[in-house]
């Protein structure tokens, strides 16, 4: 009995201890970050069209809550009155998020939701009113939980080595794609208040050869792989909307950048294309 004790308080020993480590992983992703959005590539110059946050809730009881949400500003704001809202939440482990619950609200097809039920390897789309089998993959994502797998996998020293895979499955509105991810050389990056971050930028393809949009994202390696600009791209329309993240406080003509978060409360779509 004695024997049986010790492993069992081994076991539990070793839960908490991983527990622990996961928790000291994901800390400096926690928190609420001001995000400036432009309209085409970012460069130092270019004026933002849209401003808001990125949320990231870690609970005790491992569960996470990823938003981003933003409103137009300046002459867009004539044009565009609603703000534009994603919103990604399930549960974190050593293994990293694992996604219950996907929303995205946009001006062309307003609000679709995503469930996820793991244990049944299921997944319905309320767009499409269908669920689909994902049996055969290892795990799926939304865009935002991806991003953060990626940061923590790169924080764990896990990811892009030769026994790991670059491919992941990540889902939109309709669909599931397998997606092959590639870190790219560092890039120096201007941010607004003029100083430089060195990111390593990271480029996807869908495996399945031709693609209507494609995610980037690029990591601040000096800041826990931080994802600091994100990347949706429409190649078919040869569009492309960026959010850079601001982790610190920064000054923009004279006027800080971080303000109330926006009323989402009866948000309606109004900003972006979609991505595919």
């Amino acid at each position: 009995a004695s024997i049986n004790n010790t492993n069992t308080t081994k076991k539990n020993s070793k839960k908490i201890i991983t527990k622990q480590k996961i928790k000291e992983a994901l800390k400096d992703f926690s928190g609420s970050f001001p995000i400036l959005v432009y309209y085409g590539d970012y460069q130092f110059d270019a004026k933002p069209v849209g401003k808001g946050f990125l949320n990231l809730e870690i609970s005790e009881e491992q569960n996470y809550n990823i938003k981003l949400t933003a409103k137009a500003v300046g002459w867009a704001s004539l044009f565009l009155r609603k703000p534009l809202y994603y919103e990604s939440r399930g549960q974190y482990s050593e293994l990293g998020f694992e996604t219950f619950y996907y929303e995205q609200i946009t001006p062309k097809r307003g609000k679709n939701f995503v469930n996820i039920y793991p244990l049944k390897k299921e997944i319905y789309f309320s767009s499409t009113e269908k669920k689909l089998s994902f049996a055969e993959m290892n795990s799926i994502y939304d865009p935002l939980s991806l991003i953060f797998q990626i940061s923590f996998l790169f924080k764990l020293n896990k990811i892009f080595e030769d026994n790991y895979s670059k491919n992941f499955y990540i889902f939109n509105r309709k669909k599931i794609e397998k997606v092959e991810f590639n870190p790219g050389p560092p890039q120096e990056m201007v941010m607004p208040d003029g100083s430089f971050i060195s990111a390593i930028k990271i480029n996807s393809k869908i495996a399945r050869g031709n693609k209507s949009g494609s995610l980037e994202f690029w990591l601040d390696p000096l800041n826990s792989y931080f994802p600091l600009r994100i990347s949706f791209k429409d190649n078919i329309k040869n569009k492309t909307i960026e959010f850079l993240v601001i982790k610190e406080s920064i000054i923009i003509n004279e006027k800080k950048i971080i303000e109330d978060k926006p009323n989402i409360i009866n948000r309606t779509p109004y900003m972006l294309s979609d991505w595919q």
